[in-house]
């Protein structure tokens, strides 16, 4: 199989991401992959809080603990899925500057 799905690009993909600081974004592939090579993580939109959440569409926990900061030790961080977009930039910057 070619394209995004091969071997090469992956491995690529996180050869680069390990090369950053931080990644930046929303729960997905990428942010679990950056956490895995160890790149700090600051997860912006929990997709995986809108499926399993108090409200959640497929079962709904108080907390779930899902993604790189309840897998991984050091640097990984969700912030609050409700936040609004100057919240999540201000929570950003105090996160890169602690």
């Amino acid at each position: 199989m070619g394209g995004m799905l091969s071997a090469g690009i992956y491995s690529s993909t996180a050869s680069l991401i390990k090369s950053c600081d931080w990644m930046i974004g929303g729960e997905s592939g990428l942010i679990n992959l950056a956490a895995g090579v160890g790149t700090n993580t600051i997860i912006t939109g929990d997709f995986v809080y809108q499926l399993y959440g108090w409200n959640g569409c497929i079962k709904k926990f108080d907390k779930p603990q899902l993604g790189p900061e309840f897998y991984f030790e050091n640097g990984h961080h969700s912030l609050d899925p409700f936040a609004t977009d100057e919240e999540v930039v201000a929570n950003i910057r105090r996160i890169i500057n602690e």
